[in-house]
């Protein structure tokens, strides 16, 4: 039962014994590597797949924390590095080393389980970018808690305009800048949007800057859901 939880398992899973090689290799961390469970069984796992940094340096094997692992019982858990295929081609990973303890207290090797981050790095870094061009707009754009109405993110434009350091903004709502709403008005507002009847609410209004001057604004609020 136990063998088929780890051939069924999608993340990579790789057992070595205390000198570093290769003992089992489950389905997934084949597929992943490039490589045949045969081509990997008896192996030394450093030189294999691990024997270079991202950056094209050499990846000695004493610095590696699976060897760490092996050698003074050390679990790891890591996720700046990568592996390396059969093909010589890399991809990033995250993964924990977790040594296998024998019953005289000795180290008997390493169970390692990984997975590709590729796509994790290029949504974490889409979401980077996304984030540096709605900052650098000069259009106005807010992101309040849907509860406490407070803000949590207000771009370069909004502040600039505004006059607000985000450290001020955190601690204001949209009552403070549109002053001519009440708290129930407000809510009055954009309960379609939670009712689901409306996907945007559009309205004009004013903006009060920190000085206590205003100026007139067209505001589009929609509103998003955070996934589970």
């Amino acid at each position: 039962q136990n063998q088929l939880i780890l051939n069924s398992a999608a993340e990579g899973i790789l057992g070595f014994n205390d000198e570093g090689k290769i003992v089992f290799i489950n389905p997934a961390a084949s597929k992943l590597l490039g490589y045949s469970v045969t081509e990997l069984i008896g192996q030394p796992m450093h030189d294999l797949i691990q024997h270079t940094r991202a950056n094209g340096s050499l990846y000695p094997r004493e610095k590696s924390p699976i060897y760490k692992s092996l050698k003074m019982g050390i679990a790891y858990h890591m996720e700046d590095e990568v592996f390396w295929r059969k093909d010589g081609t890399r991809f990033p990973v995250e993964y924990f080393c977790n040594p296998i303890t024998a019953e005289n207290g000795r180290i008997a090797g390493t169970v390692v389980t990984f997975m590709d981050i590729t796509e994790r790095q290029r949504a974490e870094e889409l979401m980077t970018r996304f984030g540096r061009i709605l900052d650098d707009s000069f259009n106005e754009i807010y992101i309040f808690d849907a509860e406490s109405l407070r803000f949590v993110q207000v771009n370069f434009g909004a502040r600039k305009n505004l006059e607000y350091t985000m450290e001020e903004m955190s601690r204001l709502t949209p009552l403070d800048l549109k002053v001519e709403f009440t708290p129930g008005k407000f809510n009055k507002l954009i309960a379609p949007l939670y009712r689901g009847t409306k996907s945007m609410v559009v309205f004009e209004t004013a903006h009060k800057r920190k000085d206590g001057t205003f100026y007139p604004v067209e505001v589009r609020l929609q509103l998003s859901r955070k996934e589970n």
